[in-house]
């Protein structure tokens, strides 16, 4: 596959993901499917964005729990995290503070502090 049409892949899986991040069942597979291309060929469109696709999905649904926490204070940080298909609270935590640099709870506290 041409590196044209790989970038043009990697834009479709984009759009793809960002339409279906919320759904638990999200994979390679289910991607590469709707795409009508193969699970390899996505992860080549993928490796060129320096970027491997589970950590694209798992960036974009962190970047949705942050948006979450600022925009749904009712909603509880365990409940964020099983919206977003996280394994548990605390992986979501631990994963929310690799990315963003504090835990989901010191983020809703500087949240509290600045209303």
């Amino acid at each position: 596959m041409s590196e044209k049409k790989l970038d043009t892949l990697d834009r479709r899986a984009c759009a793809y993901i960002l339409e279906h991040y919320m759904e638990p069942d999200l994979d390679r597979h289910r991607i590469a499917a709707a795409l009508g291309c193969s699970t390899r060929n996505l992860s080549r469109a993928f490796e060129g964005s320096g970027v491997k696709l589970h950590a694209y999905i798992r960036l974009l649904r962190l970047h949705k729990g942050r948006e979450l926490l600022h925009k749904r204070p009712h909603l509880s940080i365990e409940q964020i995290a099983d919206r977003l298909h996280f394994s548990s609270a605390r992986h979501f935590a631990t994963r929310y503070k690799k990315a963003f640099g504090l835990s989901p709870s010191d983020e809703r506290k500087m949240i509290r502090r600045r209303k």
